[in-house]
């Protein structure tokens, strides 16, 4: 068990010690428009932590799966090991299962917000053919002053629908 928190402490070490030597003048930051959300130093503290807290958690990992194997090891504590793979194993299962029966109705939506974006450019077009003056549709004077107000429903109607 301690050769293998060992061995993880030296390899998130090692990758600290790449983030600091590579990333430090290859990170521009985040910015959003005119404004820097997080700079170069910031962001690199954010990873850096980040590359702390995982390897706290892969410690932890360790120390836990080491004592279920501990206990699963002697016929008398098979229950005891049982149980502790059971706490992280049960929750993980539901999770992923959770997943991968969201997935069908993920593709729905993707292929709805698909269909609703070029239905909205194919909508967007007409209207810039009507205010061009084509005579695509029932072209009148009286349409031309509704097209702009019909043009907002249409969008209301589509955003609706997203």
């Amino acid at each position: 068990m301690s050769f293998w928190i060992f061995l993880t402490n030296k390899l998130f070490q090692r990758f600290k010690n790449w983030l600091e030597s590579h990333l430090e003048n290859g990170i521009n930051g985040i910015k959003i428009r005119n404004y820097t959300l997080f700079n170069s130093n910031q962001e690199l503290n954010i990873i850096l932590k980040l590359n702390t807290v995982f390897n706290w958690v892969f410690n932890i990992l360790i120390v836990y799966f080491s004592f279920s194997l501990i206990f699963g090891i002697l016929p008398w504590t098979k229950v005891i090991a049982d149980t502790l793979f059971g706490y992280v194993i049960n929750p993980a299962k539901s999770i992923f299962f959770s997943v991968w029966n969201y997935l069908p109705n993920l593709f729905k939506i993707l292929l709805l917000t698909f269909i609703i974006y070029y239905i909205r450019k194919g909508i967007h077009y007409l209207y810039l053919e009507v205010e061009k003056g084509n005579k695509l549709i029932l072209y009148t004077n009286i349409t031309k002053g509704y097209d702009v107000p019909w043009k907002k429903v249409h969008e209301l109607l589509l955003n609706a629908a997203v």
